[in-house]
């Protein structure tokens, strides 16, 4: 990949999953998603990052249906809240950009960390904001410890694929997906993040897996970036 840095985002959690994807269901299932802008992202940005997030549900089967700057959404609806660091008031790494628990409505972006890693990578802040949203949407919908091997919900999301738009779900986590949705609600207030999204830069061109713990992958920044 010549003349293209490879930077990658560490998720918390890790568990094994193929590499093909499975073709999309004929009728797609429904699901709305109230997004809580607190930050004034730029429409463009709002936008794109609905665009990238629909396209990775999309190939799952399922489409999406955003209604912006909902900051009450429905008991029927997931919600995307978009803040930054300091307005979470929650206790998470440096290099945290979001998190979200399974079996809950309601995923947190920490916009302020997501432009600053799309600034430092050289993505478009659109297309990361959209797969951290369709990263923390997947931890909603999917059983605890759900990063796989490949795909969007990988322990580490390779940016230079995510640049390139071709990021989705696993064969399996489709299943998962669509099966959640196929039953009947069972969403629980979130407790405390237990699902969080780390990014960190490699020091190489090589995707690397960090070290897991029982709260999540860590990472330290290295002293010379190549």
């Amino acid at each position: 990949m010549s003349g293209f840095r490879l930077a990658v985002i560490a998720f918390a959690f890790s568990i094994a999953a193929g590499s093909a994807w499975a073709a999309a269901p004929a009728a797609p299932q429904h699901v709305a998603v109230a997004v809580c802008d607190l930050e004034g992202v730029p429409n463009v940005f709002v936008r794109l990052a609905e665009e990238v997030a629909g396209e990775v549900y999309r190939d799952a089967g399922v489409e999406l249906a955003w209604a912006e700057y909902d900051c009450h959404p429905a008991e029927s609806a997931l919600a995307v809240n978009i803040t930054s660091r300091e307005m979470a008031g929650t206790v998470v790494s440096d290099h945290t950009i979001g998190f979200a628990e399974s079996g809950t409505r309601d995923a947190t972006v920490l916009y302020d960390r997501v432009k600053r890693f799309a600034r430092r990578y050289h993505i478009n802040c659109g297309v990361m904001l959209g797969y951290v949203i369709a990263h923390e949407l997947g931890h909603l919908l999917l059983p605890p410890k759900s990063h796989s091997a490949e795909g969007v919900m990988r322990g580490t999301l390779d940016l230079h694929l995510a640049s390139e738009r071709q990021l989705r779900f696993t064969p399996q986590q489709r299943t998962l997906i669509l099966d959640k949705l196929a039953a009947p609600p069972d969403h629980t207030a979130a407790a405390r993040p237990q699902n969080c999204c780390d990014a960190s830069r490699a020091p190489s061109d090589i995707a690397v897996s960090f070290p897991q713990t029982t709260s999540g992958s860590t990472a330290a920044w290295p002293t010379h970036v190549p």
